[in-house]
């Protein structure tokens, strides 16, 4: 290209440019995995954005807000879109009552007992122990409704798999698993077993053969026990698949029986690895009975 005729591209480019300005970043803007908030090209911080009828709020570092967050001493549960929920009287929350007004904002109080049967971090702790159970019992009705059939109902499993027709029954399975996982130095029969005594505390309660108290009593009795065994999820886990695999080949079980599980087992990592205290209790939470 001559020199005349590089002169005038350049002026014809700026010229160009000249007429059609950059426009400026607005509204919000995806960088890597959050959302941030752009007004005349400027990067907002610390501020409250409504937009559609719904509320939004950036913090410091200019990311959108999801979960919990205490802002200005309020409490606030966002949606992982960005919302304030709206019409949310109130919630558990690390062991307090978060009580909402109808903007979503929200106040801390003491917890009730009978609330912390269902919602304290104890009790989550101790549900966690048949977490792997959960996250298949949970595909396996999944799996019914999409196929329109019913699966048995919990006292006809615990009949049908245990033998376990009255409440005394009931009781004496669960301390016997106890007392196995208590006597032996295998760790993997510990896991399986601790796992189902306190799954089966549950499962007492769901035909309400014993009231909830009496199942958290139950399962709080045996916790730190469980606790004290183990060094982590990761720990108990991983030796209830071994407990589970030698238990599942002995009495032959089905292929997809051991495949289900061990997606199940998968899940339940992938959800613990997320290191979210709100996901997933730490295994060395203390213990705390708050009902």
């Amino acid at each position: 290209m001559s020199k005349k005729s590089l002169t005038v591209f350049l002026s014809l480019l700026l010229t160009l440019t000249a007429a059609f300005p950059a426009f400026a970043v607005e509204g919000w803007q995806k960088e890597g995995d959050s959302w941030y908030y752009y007004r005349n090209d400027n990067k907002l911080t610390n501020e409250w954005i409504t937009e559609n009828d719904q509320t939004y709020y950036v913090g410091s570092d200019g990311k959108m807000a999801v979960g919990m967050q205490i802002i200005d001493g309020y409490y606030y549960n966002f949606e992982s879109t960005g919302e304030v929920p709206k019409n949310v009287e109130f919630e558990i929350w690390r062991d307090q009552e978060i009580v909402y007004d109808k903007s979503g904002r929200g106040v801390a109080i003491p917890m009730k007992p009978t609330d912390a049967l269902y919602s304290s971090t104890c009790v989550q702790r101790m549900d966690q122990t048949f977490g792997i159970y959960e996250h298949y019992r949970g595909e396996m009705s999944y799996q019914a409704d999409l196929y329109a059939v019913s699966l048995p109902r919990t006292e006809e499993l615990l009949a049908r798999d245990w033998g376990i027709t009255t409440k005394d029954e009931g009781i004496a399975v669960i301390n016997s698993l106890f007392e196995s996982g208590k006597s032996t130095e295998d760790k993997s029969v510990k896991a399986w077993n601790f796992s189902r005594a306190m799954m089966l505390c549950k499962f007492m309660w769901e035909p309400r053969w014993i009231e909830m108290d009496e199942c958290r009593n139950m399962q709080f009795a045996m916790a730190p026990t469980i606790q004290q065994s183990f060094t982590s999820w990761e720990d108990f886990n991983d030796n209830y698949m071994i407990g589970y695999r030698k238990w599942a080949n002995l009495v032959g079980l089905s292929q997809k029986s051991k495949d289900d599980r061990e997606v199940a087992y998968k899940r339940t990592k992938d959800q613990i690895n997320q290191s979210n205290e709100d996901r997933w209790t730490p295994w060395n939470k203390e213990l705390v009975k708050y009902w």
